[in-house]
C-alpha cells in the first residue's frame, strides 16, 4: 500500500491533473501549473526518490511531488514542439500497486513506488 503525506490520497485506477494538500486546498497541476524540473536522488534509507517540481502559477510557489522508495523508473524527456509548452503538464495515472504513470511537454515516465509527499516551499 502506498502512504501518501501532505495531501489527500489518490484513487487507484484514476487520471490525475491536481492534488489536494494539507497546508494549501486544492492544486491543479495542469492549469495553474508549470512542471519546472525533474529531480533523482538517493534517499537517506539507502532507496531513490524522484520528484516533479511544479511552480504555482498565481503565486509562484515552488512544490514538489516526490515519489519514495522508487523501485523502477523509466523516464523519457523530450523537447516540446512549441517552447512556451514546456511546462505543461498534463496527468498522472495511478494505477494501484504503487505504479505511477506521468505525461508532460518535456518529460514522460513511468515508476514504482512506495510513498508519495507534496513538498510547498514557503511562501516569498
Amino acid at each position: 500500500m502506498v502512504k501518501f503525506s501532505g495531501m489527500s490520497p489518490w484513487e487507484a485506477g484514476s487520471e490525475i491533473t491536481s492534488c489536494v494538500s494539507e497546508e494549501a486546498g486544492y492544486i491543479d497541476l495542469h492549469n495553474w501549473s508549470d512542471l519546472v524540473d525533474l529531480e533523482e536522488s538517493d534517499s537517506e534509507d539507502g532507496g531513490r526518490d524522484f520528484a516533479l517540481v511544479f511552480r504555482d502559477l498565481r503565486e509562484g510557489r515552488i512544490f514538489r511531488l516526490a515519489f519514495h522508495g522508487v523501485a523502477c523508473l523509466d523516464l523519457t524527456e523530450s523537447r516540446p514542439s512549441v517552447p512556451e509548452d514546456a511546462g505543461v503538464f498534463h496527468a498522472f495515472d495511478y494505477l494501484g500497486d504503487g505504479k505511477f504513470e506521468f505525461e508532460a511537454e518535456r518529460a514522460s515516465g513511468r515508476l514504482t513506488a512506495s510513498a508519495v509527499s507534496l513538498l510547498l516551499e514557503p511562501r516569498s
